[in-house]
């Protein structure tokens, strides 16, 4: 956040949006899930909802980043953090906009 913390917003968003773009093409190139965007990161989730026996190793090949299509911005560096565990999900069929604080 730091390469965005002295610019416009809309200065920040050109420079974070294609960022984030690249982010979720990998993990839906993987099969996975985007579950959330929050500041300069994504929370994404593979197994879920669509149910894959190599989930893990889904997850694990985001380590492996494809080559930037164009120079990175200066100080631009990504994280992977991967944390593996049982979760139960279900779907909501019944959601107001009220119920999602829009």
């Amino acid at each position: 956040m730091e390469l965005l913390a002295d610019r416009d917003p809309e200065e920040a968003r050109k420079i974070l949006d294609p960022v984030l773009e690249r982010m979720m093409e990998a993990v839906h190139r993987y099969e996975g899930t985007v579950n959330q965007v929050m500041g300069d990161g994504i929370i994404a989730l593979f197994g879920a909802p669509i149910a894959h026996e190599d989930h893990a190793v889904r997850a694990c090949q985001l380590e492996k980043p494809a080559p930037p299509p164009a120079p990175a911005p200066e100080a631009s560096k990504a994280r992977v953090i991967v944390l593996e565990g049982f979760s139960v999900l279900h779907q909501v069929h019944h959601l107001r906009v009220a119920d999602l604080g829009l």
